[in-house]
């Protein structure tokens, strides 16, 4: 319900509050800390801000104060743990809207680790040939192609502190994920289109875009011809069978 008040303040008309969310919204960051605190048995009535802000980020019961102390773990912050999702939430949102026009030429996939990966592209199935009454069917075969990459990790860290809790300042919550869900797509489009902009070398030792793959055009004008020229030499595009029109 905090994170769904939370949310609603971030975005009133995409976040719907629910009966139990309602209680929260007019609260503030520390106020709703707070609430996470006192549910815990801890009483914060005489605590100053800064106390109380510590108090939210470090939530343990009395059991794991005493396991800290004996070389114990600390338990998990229930209030650190919603900010965290309310971040996360934002974070999707910023990402979801920024556009990356690279969509329409690429096919996502998983792998399993950041060792090399060999992607087999798959040629044009053989053109089929009438069977007659009793007759056999041919064999046919399919040309393929096979490329390598590796995935990498990128990331950045921003803190925020205590002050950010006392000053209820919802937007470094709020507005930095997003923020950061926007800059996470960019790179994204940064590294797809640089891959092409840079025209790099494929498995066959040849550039991307080279005469011997059939993808270059003649260096003309943006005129009407031209742009009717390019458009032309896409559509008789042949595939990996050297017949085939893509």
């Amino acid at each position: 319900a905090i994170e769904i008040a939370l949310m609603h303040r971030f975005d009133p008309r995409g976040v719907e509050l629910t009966d139990h969310a309602r209680q929260f919204r007019g609260l503030t960051l520390l106020e709703l800390g707070s609430e996470c605190l006192e549910a815990r048995g801890y009483k914060v009535r005489g605590m100053s801000k800064n106390d109380r802000a510590q108090a939210m980020l470090c939530m343990r019961s009395d059991a794991m104060e005493h396991a800290q102390r004996s070389g114990g773990l600390m338990s998990t912050s229930d209030f650190s743990n919603i900010l965290a999702n309310v971040a996360t939430k934002t974070l999707r949102a910023g990402y979801a809207t920024a556009p990356q026009t690279f969509r329409s030429l690429v096919r996502v996939v998983t792998v399993p680790d950041f060792k090399p990966v060999s992607r087999v592209q798959l040629g044009e199935a053989p053109k089929l040939e009438k069977v007659r009454e009793h007759g056999e069917f041919n064999r046919g075969k399919m040309g393929d192609g096979a490329e390598k990459y590796a995935v990498s990790t990128y990331g950045k860290i921003v803190g925020i502190t205590r002050q950010v809790i006392i000053n209820d300042d919802l937007d470094a919550f709020t507005r930095i994920p997003r923020a950061f869900g926007v800059a996470a797509a960019n790179l994204e489009s940064d590294l797809v289109w640089g891959e092409i902009i840079a025209n790099a070398p494929m498995s066959d030792g040849k550039a991307l875009f080279h005469a011997d793959h059939g993808n270059l055009g003649a260096g003309v004008a943006l005129t009407t011809d031209g742009v009717g020229s390019g458009r032309e030499a896409m559509r008789n595009q042949k595939g990996l069978d050297g017949a085939t029109l893509l």
